[in-house]
């Protein structure tokens, strides 16, 4: 049995060494006669593009390139785009577009923009003719499939799913735009008021209660993020092994 073994650890050995002789070689070969196809075939030739389709794309025309401070997670299928800044501890999950191709988007520290939100910028061009970023102050969380363009969004502001947020409208610090609600251009939303409807009007104020809500909310966004984050870090191997 032994002896056996011992052979047929030396034959995979053999077998693995000589596989290993001749994969480069084979690989060589290979793209050679692709080459030599697509130069016999010409103009015809298909010819396979570089897909840039990634987490992070600056945009090299404008010398904007996006950057993140520490322990941030951006889920592999969200975008960042541009001239962006997301702050330490922060979150763009899944599906999210974060685009600032024509003004700059700053985002805090410890903030999360949810799964399918989108955040734009204006360029100046829009009616008011005024340009505008956008920013996000620190401990905000935008909901799941909420549209922020051009607006400013301050410290501990909470803005629900689906909720749209116009071009120079403040939310200021510690306010609620509830879900489903439209923020018209320049609107300002107090600070520790609750607005909801469209137009937006206020509906009443953030309680204590609410405030304990968003608090453990928050924390855990900050527990699912570092989840998430070591998840995608795992190799093919570590996987297999769990």
């Amino acid at each position: 049995c032994t002896s056996s073994l011992q052979l047929l650890i030396m034959t995979e050995k053999v077998i693995r060494g000589i596989a290993n002789a001749v994969a480069p070689p084979l690989r060589a070969f290979g793209r050679a006669m692709d080459s030599l196809g697509v130069a016999l075939q010409g103009q015809r030739a298909y010819v396979e593009t570089l897909d840039r389709s990634s987490r992070f794309v600056p945009l090299k025309s404008r010398k904007q390139t996006p950057s993140v401070g520490q322990s941030v997670f951006v889920a592999p299928n969200a975008s960042v785009v541009g001239d962006v800044k997301v702050g330490g501890g922060s979150a763009v999950w899944y599906g999210a577009v974060v685009r600032g191709d024509v003004n700059s988007i700053r985002i805090g520290n410890h903030s999360h923009v949810m799964d399918q939100a989108v955040i734009h910028v204006s360029s100046g061009k829009n009616m008011k003719g005024a340009a505008q970023p956008t920013v996000l102050g620190n401990n905000v969380i935008v909901g799941s499939g909420a549209t922020l363009h051009g607006c400013t969004v301050q410290d501990n502001a909470v803005i629900g799913a689906g909720a749209i947020v116009l071009d120079g409208a403040v939310i200021e610090e510690g306010a609620v735009v509830a879900a489903g609600a439209f923020v018209p251009a320049n609107t300002v939303v107090k600070a520790g008021t609750v607005f909801g409807g469209s137009p937006a009007k206020e509906k009443g104020v953030v309680t204590q209660e609410d405030v304990a809500a968003y608090r453990e909310r928050h924390a855990a966004l900050q527990k699912a993020a570092q989840k998430h984050t070591a998840e995608h870090a795992k190799t093919g191997s570590q996987y297999a092994q769990e």
